[in-house]
């Protein structure tokens, strides 16, 4: 049986502000880019300019779940497949492997804890600073994996 966010009181971070007594709540990862739409526009892009790469990075973390790191690997692979593969549709129906990680509200109740690909960090509602978190990289998190 596979567990969805659905079998847990979490909500994305994107929805809404933390609440007091809530934790931020870490998925970790191995995930594919198969041929989909976004593979389609993202390759389109990269073909079309090396002045979209931003935008392109931009797409991976906020539509994968890809860390900024993980998504300037993922960029540049797809580049060099790109400038060496006559056919685009080879590159598109190669599966390309990163790390992902979807960021979450919720109590520590509600992650599975035996599973490592879960992690649970506290948040200081004393000190509003601490909470900030920048949604679209968290490469530096000591508990990487």
């Amino acid at each position: 049986m596979t567990q969805t966010e659905d079998d847990f009181n979490l909500t994305p971070i994107a929805h809404r502000e933390p609440v007091v007594g809530e934790y931020l709540v870490i998925f970790t990862c191995l995930a594919e880019l198969h041929n989909s739409q976004l593979k389609q526009d993202i390759v389109n892009l990269l073909q079309q300019s090396q002045d979209e790469i931003d935008d392109v990075i931009t797409m991976l973390t906020k539509f994968a779940g890809c860390t900024k790191h993980e998504a300037l690997k993922l960029t540049l692979v797809l580049c060099k497949e790109l400038a060496s593969c006559a056919d685009k549709q080879e590159v598109l129906d190669k599966p390309h492997e990163f790390i992902a990680r979807v960021f979450y509200y919720g109590k520590p109740e509600d992650v599975p804890i035996s599973d490592k690909r879960w992690s649970i960090h506290p948040l200081n509602f004393d000190n509003p600073s601490v909470c900030v978190i920048d949604k679209s990289d968290n490469d530096g998190d000591k508990n990487d994996r």
